[in-house]
């Protein structure tokens, strides 16, 4: 797993992803309330939301509107997508449901059931499942005759994908048996799968989270809503303002990367998520180039590069066409070069150099460009 390789061989892995999608496991473990809080702060949450709305308040092509919708469900999200800004108190009950499966146990809809089926099924299987539903389709409800002959050709049918055990835990339970008859059986199946798949028993630290995001939100300067460059903190400033060291603080914030990222923290994940949204900072430097960027102008990325496998978004021009992630990463790449040779120590002259070599630029660049970002916090910390 991605995630147990060492931190170099990530990091060289993560130069070739676009999309980080969120593991369903990090959300599945929190509460309704703790996955409004970290998804809200999510980037890609930030930048697609509004165009993932379907209520008319921005008009945009269903193109956009469909990728922008299958990148917010990569981080967990699906159905309603409210204001960040939106107190969790002020969700209706039924945004909540459609949005996100419950903490430990939950009720499976037909929505969520249908998203598990698609991905894992063969053609062969789809089609019977088709077949079967145009009969559905044509049963009026009071001919229950035609409804038994119908499932009796559900349940006699030879096609073997029918027969497929769901990935997840996906259980029937009946509501007659003794409530200690039906734990007893929860929690030997639990344990088995736990088991079956490497899963560690953990204790839910939910008490421990808002601490994770007092320091996420003063390092980001997350002020309820979104993000603002110039209310950004040093850990150091964070730790002081949460009474507490700053190892402490670099361990809550890594924390909090996790659960909002969904991945363990390293700097090129910063950049590659969090630096999306810093990607605005570099565009005077990046106009004053006399010629588009192309040193990191990338080949078309494999669906397996890319974290998903879902149609048309496997395609660099679907990237950069429709959600215009290229322009955004090209932009965090250089951010990520400029600050890097700062934290270097190199002067304003020498980056630009460097600049100048590694992004292919023939004409000068103003040394005063650089002297802008020096005094100002960017960057992973």
């Amino acid at each position: 797993m991605s995630e147990e390789l060492s931190p170099s061989s990530n990091e060289q892995n993560d130069e070739e992803r676009w999309i980080f999608n969120r593991p369903p496991e990090i959300l599945n473990s929190l509460t309704d309330e703790v996955k409004w809080e970290v998804t809200r702060r999510h980037p890609y949450y930030q930048m697609f939301w509004r165009s993932a709305r379907a209520d008319g308040s921005l008009e945009v092509p269903d193109q956009l509107r469909d990728a922008t919708r299958l990148v917010l469900g990569l981080i967990g999200v699906h159905g309603e997508f409210p204001h960040p800004a939106t107190p969790f108190s002020d969700l209706v009950p039924a945004t909540v449901g459609r949005a996100w499966l419950n903490g430990a146990i939950s009720r499976v809809s037909v929505r969520s059931l249908s998203m598990m089926l698609f991905p894992m099924l063969s053609r062969g299987t789809l089609r019977e499942l088709r077949r079967l539903f145009d009969i559905a389709v044509s049963i009026e409800p009071s001919d229950v005759a035609a409804m038994h002959e119908l499932l009796k050709s559900a349940r006699e049918s030879s096609e073997p994908g029918l027969d497929q055990i769901l990935p997840e835990l996906v259980m029937t339970i009946n509501p007659h048996a003794s409530t200690s008859a039906i734990e007893e059986a929860v929690r030997s199946v639990v344990q088995q799968y736990r088991s079956e798949h490497g899963i560690p028993d953990t204790r839910r630290r939910e008490d421990l989270i808002p601490d994770y995001l007092a320091v996420w939100d003063e390092r980001e300067g997350w002020n309820g809503s979104v993000y603002q460059p110039d209310s950004r903190r040093s850990l150091k400033s964070a730790a002081s303002r949460q009474n507490s060291s700053t190892s402490t603080a670099f361990n809550r914030y890594q924390s909090a990367f996790r659960l909002i990222i969904g991945h363990t923290y390293n700097p090129t994940r910063w950049w590659r998520t969090m630096g999306l949204l810093s990607s605005g900072d570099m565009a005077g430097l990046s106009t004053r180039l006399p010629r588009r960027i192309n040193r990191r102008v990338r080949t078309p990325v494999p669906a397996s590069r890319l974290g998903i496998d879902a149609g048309d978004l496997t395609q660099r021009s679907c990237l950069t066409g429709v959600l215009g992630l290229e322009k955004r990463v090209v932009l965090a790449d250089l951010g990520r070069d400029v600050y890097s040779l700062i934290s270097n120590g190199l002067s304003n002259e020498e980056i630009c150099a460097r600049i100048r070599m590694d992004w292919e630029c023939d004409h000068a660049i103003d040394p005063a460009l650089i002297e802008g970002f020096r005094d100002r916090l960017h960057g992973p910390p």
